[in-house]
């Protein structure tokens, strides 16, 4: 569950990954769907920033479910105080856990780990059938009652013969 905040400056998340005589820390701002905000250091085993890093992505992947992740990789950029890299992101539309395997890049360097989020409903939702939220419920079974009422009204109304109709 997150651990603090909710924003750039107080992340919801800052977890450590031990990696190759090293550390990453990856701070996820908001444990929320919606716009969110990822920062990354790689560092080496005296805490500085790892050497020759040119770039670092970001792969999310939700948990269960089989959405794949070669589209969805995340950029970053290094930041101006280079001390790490920063990516804005709107990956987290689902609420779950998801799994982000971040890997760092450069010339003589490649280290990859993982970390695993919980992101939580921006709003308070209620969800049915797998995730699915009650407006898509309402609009899909007010479709079908439209659609019904449709076929009825155009089919023909049975008579006896000899029965007057209305």
């Amino acid at each position: 569950l997150p651990s603090r905040g909710g924003t750039e400056g107080d992340p919801a998340y800052r977890l450590t990954e031990p990696v190759d005589n090293g550390t990453f820390l990856l701070e996820v701002a908001s444990g929320e769907t919606g716009p969110n905000v990822l920062r990354v250091q790689a560092l080496d085993a005296a805490g500085r920033p790892l050497e020759g890093v040119q770039q670092v992505t970001v792969f999310p992947e939700m948990i269960g479910h089989e959405m794949g992740t070669a589209s969805a990789a995340i950029l970053t950029s290094a930041t101006s105080d280079g001390r790490g890299f920063r990516a804005e992101t709107n990956a987290f539309e689902m609420f779950g856990t998801w799994s982000l395997t971040v890997t760092a890049t450069g010339p003589a360097v490649e280290r990859t780990a993982t970390f695993q989020v919980q992101i939580a409903p921006t709003r308070p939702q209620l969800v049915l059938f797998a995730g699915i939220p009650l407006g898509i419920l309402a609009a899909a079974l007010l479709t079908l009652l439209l659609m019904w009422r449709r076929m009825a009204a155009a089919a023909p109304v049975p008579t006896v013969e000899g029965t007057p109709t209305l």
